[in-house]
């Protein structure tokens, strides 16, 4: 009887835990979740703007028409063309570059949805698609590794809260701003009250951060030291 008892209470301690293992799952991957589509609010909603779901037409409080993305890059320079011509210490590498426009496919695909045609995402792949790898695998991966360096981005910006750091430099939201949304350094320090100077060096280290996840993972992502 003794040891039927103790089993019941073994059975009933391992079914708790196991319930409370699935809640804590649960409740992280609810956590990432709430801090992606944060990230993807900070980029769209920011400092009084928003983005029409059906034209893609980003409109300030006043209703003025911005245009979109592709309009804006038909009419100036791309920044991020402007930023690697300087070169890799006053703006980008050719790999920091690279992974912008990984991070801009990323984008346009999940605002597109996995729809696109074969085509489109062939015209998308660029850098970083492996020799044999298919559209689709590509894209996948793409979105992978989008979400993976948007949730290392939210964590450091919630260390850098918790130490009273200005947690700016680690928000996807401005370099959201330069990659996808075609924005001046000089516009988004502005939009987001930054400094001039902060917006390069933010860029490359979030950029880095973004290889450095593809390559090795969040492990070697978590030994970086945090910086404001």
């Amino acid at each position: 009887m003794g040891n039927m008892a103790l089993s019941a209470e073994v059975m009933d301690r391992v079914e708790r835990t196991y319930t409370a293992m699935e809640r804590a799952i649960a409740s992280d991957e609810a956590r990432r979740e709430l801090m992606r589509q944060e990230a993807r609010a900070d980029f769209l909603d920011g400092f009084g703007r928003h983005r029409d779901r059906k034209t893609g037409i980003v409109v300030d409080v006043h209703e003025n028409d911005k245009g979109t993305a592709q309009t804006r890059a038909k009419l100036r320079p791309d920044t991020l063309v402007l930023l690697l011509n300087r070169g890799a210490e006053r703006g980008l590498s050719q790999e920091q570059y690279d992974a912008a426009h990984l991070i801009r496919s990323a984008v346009t695909i999940i605002i597109a949805g996995m729809g696109l045609k074969a085509c489109s995402m062939e015209r998308l792949g660029g850098p970083g698609r492996s020799d044999g790898e298919t559209e689709t695998e590509w894209a996948v991966r793409v979105q992978e590794d989008y979400n993976a360096w948007v949730d290392v981005m939210a964590e450091r910006a919630a260390a850098a809260k918790l130490v009273r750091r200005d947690s700016r430099a680690w928000q996807a939201g401005p370099v959201l701003d330069i990659v996808v949304d075609g924005m001046t350094c000089n516009e988004v320090a502005a939009a987001r009250c930054m400094r001039d100077k902060a917006i390069v060096p933010a860029l490359r280290d979030a950029l880095d951060l973004y290889n450095d996840l593809r390559k090795h993972g969040r492990k070697s992502a978590n030994r970086g030291n945090l910086s404001a």
